[in-house]
């Protein structure tokens, strides 16, 4: 496959979005749905190990932690003072084990939207290493040379930021087939081993 450039996903956006010329819909939009589509919503949907790394920090006294800007999401394994701790994404699972439990050694972690909770709180004698997988949000797209992390998404990306532009017009019709294009992409990426999330990225684009 031929290596993807902001160039060439300007010209997809542009033939999908039908605004083929500047004075249709100026580049620096495109380059802002394609980047907002890229960098925030992609990595939430699809599980790339390119963009796979670690989060590492102190917990001392404390019930919660946010996860930094470079961060979408954290995901196990993840350990606390190198040993294995549990990983929730359920509060329900979560605060059963763990409510009304004194500070101490945390055991296990649960991640709400961008904060870590830690169960139990941390109490005052840390500090204590936590490590865990972090999903980062790829480099800023800026010079028309620049490339994609991975030229599987393509497809997605051209397809996420043209619905994001089509949206933002209230072209529920145009969204609506872009959007089918979509699934069937992001089920060509599974059947590659890529981990998908089952939401749609229309979803994921009605919630900004």
């Amino acid at each position: 496959m031929a290596i993807v450039t902001l160039e060439s996903l300007r010209a997809s956006v542009r033939k999908y979005a039908g605004s083929p010329n500047e004075g249709q819909i100026a580049t620096t939009e495109i380059d802002a749905a394609v980047n907002h589509f890229y960098r925030e919503v992609l990595p939430s949907l699809v599980s790339l190990e390119e963009l796979k790394g670690f989060y590492s920090f102190n917990a001392n006294d404390q019930i919660e932690q946010a996860l930094p800007d470079r961060c979408v999401r954290g995901e196990p394994p993840c350990t606390i003072d190198n040993v294995i701790s549990g990983f929730f994404y359920s509060p329900t699972l979560f605060w059963l084990r763990h409510a009304g439990t004194s500070a101490s050694t945390p055991e296990d972690v649960l991640l709400v939207g961008r904060t870590l909770y830690f169960g139990p709180m941390a109490d005052a004698n840390g500090p204590y290493a936590v490590q865990m997988v972090s999903v980062n949000k790829p480099t800023t797209l800026e010079a028309p040379a620049d490339t994609l992390i991975a030229d599987r998404v393509k497809d997605s990306v051209e397809l996420g930021a043209a619905m994001s532009i089509l949206l933002k017009r209230e072209d529920d019709e145009a969204v609506a087939l872009l959007n089918q294009h979509l699934v069937s992409y992001m089920g060509a990426l599974q059947a590659l081993g890529v981990q998908v999330d089952p939401q749609t990225a229309k979803a994921s684009l009605q919630k900004e």
